[in-house]
């Protein structure tokens, strides 16, 4: 039954895909909200995303894209800070630059309503990573360039774009921390679609 369900999806997916014209093109303005995980911090990791994308259709009628991009994310913690015997109340902050590579299909298209997985590769270029508070300041030792992947799930309507995205890294942030110290985020974003 199952592999029936999948040959049927297979066959009428493009066949929906062709009764509707394609854009050969699209570039995405998108910002929102990042969730991460900052290696060894204890509190609520949060912070903001803003970027841009471009798209490009593959094949002249498969709803299949190439999209490459940039965007800024600031991921910042508050908690606290071993010193010695004492603990210093503070906040992490990771500030980054990356560039995503994704492949997507929209596989559900009515009228200017589409919904569209992607699943790629992100190269994450590290602005700032450390941790400041009352009684410490420091930077983190970090890799300039982190390699990862993503895989999420846009929703298009006209002109608006909903978009959630995990990604992770394939190596650690940090060098002087033993465990695993690849970052994790969730980003939640609101487009345009130009």
């Amino acid at each position: 039954m199952k592999k029936l369900t999948i040959v049927l999806w297979a066959l009428v997916l493009p066949l929906v895909a062709q009764s509707q014209e394609l854009k050969t093109s699209n570039l995405r303005i998108y910002g929102g909200m990042a969730f991460g995980t900052i290696p060894h911090a204890d509190g609520s990791d949060r912070g903001f995303q803003a970027g841009l994308s471009v798209s490009y259709l593959i094949a002249k009628n498969v709803p299949a894209y190439l999209s490459f991009g940039a965007e800024y994310t600031r991921i910042q913690d508050d908690g606290r800070y071993p010193l010695g015997i004492f603990y210093s109340d503070v906040t992490e902050t990771i500030s980054s630059l990356a560039i995503p590579l994704n492949v997507s299909y929209q596989v559900v298209r009515a009228g200017s309503f589409n919904l569209e997985p992607f699943a790629g590769f992100t190269g994450r270029i590290n602005a700032k990573c450390g941790v400041e508070g009352d009684m410490v300041k420091r930077d983190y030792e970090v890799p300039t360039f982190q390699p990862g992947w993503n895989v999420g799930l846009g929703v298009n309507w006209g002109y608006a774009n909903i978009s959630y995205r995990f990604n992770k890294d394939f190596t650690n942030l940090l060098k002087e921390y033993s465990g695993d110290s690849k970052v994790r985020y969730n980003f939640i974003t609101i487009g345009v679609n130009l």
